[in-house]
């Protein structure tokens, strides 16, 4: 079985989601969700590092209830817009207007992040 160093695991997930300084890449983190727990649960240390610093970006990007329902019904239930929309009562489009903001507000964390010097050094 061949051997993988956690440096080299670090520079795959690095490539894989970027900065995370973007609502893009933060959208591609939040579509691998399931796969980013996976990887925790097997003690990939570079995954934990991922899925805390996410945590806390979310934490810190004081979404307001209906962006987190809407993160949580699409990201971790995985429905789509237009079951989040039926769920939440809303229209889809609203769905996708709260997934946009949201997305935005988490890249804005991970880009202060950081341009300040706190503790996170631009790649995962």
């Amino acid at each position: 079985m061949k051997k993988i160093s956690r440096e080299a695991v670090t520079i795959r997930l690095e490539e894989q989601y970027g900065m995370l300084s973007s609502a893009k890449q933060v959208q591609h983190l939040l579509r691998d969700i399931h796969s980013l727990q996976s990887r925790v649960l097997h003690d990939d240390f570079a995954a934990c590092d991922i899925f805390i610093d996410l945590q806390d970006a979310i934490e810190q990007a004081d979404l307001t209830k209906r962006q987190r329902d809407a993160l949580y019904y699409v990201y971790m239930c995985d429905y789509t817009q237009v079951e989040t929309a039926e769920k939440m009562g809303i229209a889809q489009q609203n769905v996708r207007e709260l997934l946009k903001r949201s997305t935005e507000r988490i890249a804005d964390i991970f880009y202060y992040w950081t341009h300040h010097d706190l503790g996170y050094r631009g790649g995962i």
